[in-house]
């Protein structure tokens, strides 16, 4: 017998509802609070790693100048009076090193200082200078018909390229100072050029000693170290040198470089911050170097570099 389900009334079981009820105000705005708390915690977090990154890359390059700036001066101080410790004479008005006096200076060919500059241009105040005079890595020796007689002024020389590297080492100009030495190392000394022919070198002084084949002849650096304030060439401090007996400007060594400050130490042990009239008795030099620069929220920092540098040309 069929089911007239209309007759029957059949009622099936009812659709299951399905809500979509999402969150409310004040659960999204939890959520963001607390979001919020930990984005501000992880920028917080990088914003101090980033600066402590920028401090210590700040705080390694300072560090990275002073080293560079003492390698350079100590080598030079090293070879200090290389070849001409055994030169003992004043040549008068030779070059302009001391800005403390207008023109050409005296110099002996050792190593020179002055204490605590002061109002001169570019030169920073309260640092020190120092001078160091030696044989250049331009060297050579006298050849077979090569030689210069004692008392007289002319050193024959057929190549002017010392080192035979393609260049020429000696001129009246740019490289006009020169070493001339025994080769026992006996007699030695410094000279200027005033003049050049073919075939021979016309100096400034007689010479004290013959020389003949074997005997070493160098062009000669004089070279200079100072602080140079900052100015329109450099926005900040710099350590810079200055060859003289190669011709050169002054060139930057080390930036953010503030003061230079040499002792001398002499053969009985004392200590000078001037050692004119006594250069003959420097045996060492203390150096004390000093940098600063600026880091945003830290301010002006400082670091320093102290070293003893053996004169070790002079005769002991």
């Amino acid at each position: 017998m069929a089911i007239n389900n209309t007759d029957k009334g059949f009622v099936g079981l009812a659709p299951e509802r399905k809500t979509h009820a999402g969150f409310s105000l004040v659960e999204v705005l939890m959520a963001l609070v607390l979001a919020g708390f930990v984005v501000g915690g992880i920028m917080k977090a990088f914003i101090a790693q980033s600066h402590s990154y920028t401090v210590q890359i700040s705080t390694a390059a300072v560090q990275q100048n002073l080293r560079a700036a003492m390698n350079v001066l100590s080598r030079d101080i090293l070879l200090a009076c290389y070849y001409t410790c055994m030169d003992a004479r004043i040549y008068p008005a030779c070059v302009d090193w001391n800005p403390k006096i207008a023109g050409k200076e005296d110099l002996l060919p050792f190593i020179h200082g002055l204490d605590n500059l002061s109002g001169i241009p570019n030169y920073r105040d309260g640092t020190d200078l120092i001078v160091v005079v030696k044989a250049s890595s331009d060297i050579g020796k006298l050849g077979e018909k090569e030689y210069a007689a004692s008392g007289g002024t002319i050193i024959n020389v057929d190549n002017l390229d010392l080192d035979e590297d393609g260049d020429v080492d000696l001129n009246t100009t740019g490289r006009r100072f020169g070493v001339i030495a025994k080769s026992d190392f006996t007699t030695g000394q410094m000279f200027e050029i005033i003049h050049i022919e073919e075939g021979e070198i016309t100096v400034k002084y007689p010479l004290m000693a013959s020389y003949s084949e074997n005997d070493t002849i160098a062009r000669a650096d004089i070279v200079i170290y100072r602080v140079d304030d900052a100015n329109s060439t450099f926005q900040r401090s710099v350590f810079a040198r200055k060859n003289v007996g190669n011709g050169e400007r002054f060139q930057v060594v080390a930036e953010d470089i503030v003061d230079l400050q040499c002792t001398y130490i002499m053969k009985d042990g004392s200590e000078a911050h001037d050692p004119a009239g006594s250069e003959g008795a420097v045996r060492a030099v203390k150096v004390r170097l000093a940098a600063e620069i600026d880091i945003p929220r830290e301010g002006r920092i400082r670091r320093m570099l102290e070293s003893v540098v053996l004169v070790r040309n002079f005769p002991r």
